[in-house]
């Protein structure tokens, strides 16, 4: 048994550590724990800023809001995100996220994506 992995640990706090800096965008955390299945960031979106809708990976999404609001949108469907709302995006699904006047702030939960691996193709020296 790999002892790192098999124990339970903290690995951050949404009080301290996920609120600095105060004009950060983007992922302002994530999950950094070696051998995991899971991935989890938390986003930052600022007021006026917003991520335009596009089609999400091959994988569900768990999405947590921690303050702040926001309109998420796929296609013609508008789902309000407002704090403790807890957000299921299915594998594939379009998605787009609009901010309130506040911006928003999300914790994204799913399984962890393995890295792509480019694998040149091989032939022998005078084939095409």
């Amino acid at each position: 048994m790999d002892q790192e992995r098999d124990v339970p640990r903290l690995v951050g706090d949404t009080r301290r550590a996920w609120t600095r800096p105060p004009d950060a965008v983007g992922a302002v955390w994530a999950l950094d724990v070696p051998d995991r299945d899971l991935d989890a960031n938390v986003i930052r979106i600022p007021p006026g800023e917003r991520i335009e809708e596009f089609a999400g990976p091959d994988l569900d999404i768990l999405w947590v809001v921690l303050d702040g609001e926001a309109h998420l949108t796929s296609g013609t469907t508008v789902v309000e995100m407002l704090p403790g709302a807890i957000v299921w995006l299915p594998s594939g699904s379009r998605r787009g996220v609009v901010p309130g006047p506040d911006g928003v702030r999300y914790l994204t939960v799913h399984l962890r994506k393995e890295p792509t691996v480019l694998r040149p193709t091989v032939r022998p020296v005078g084939r095409r």
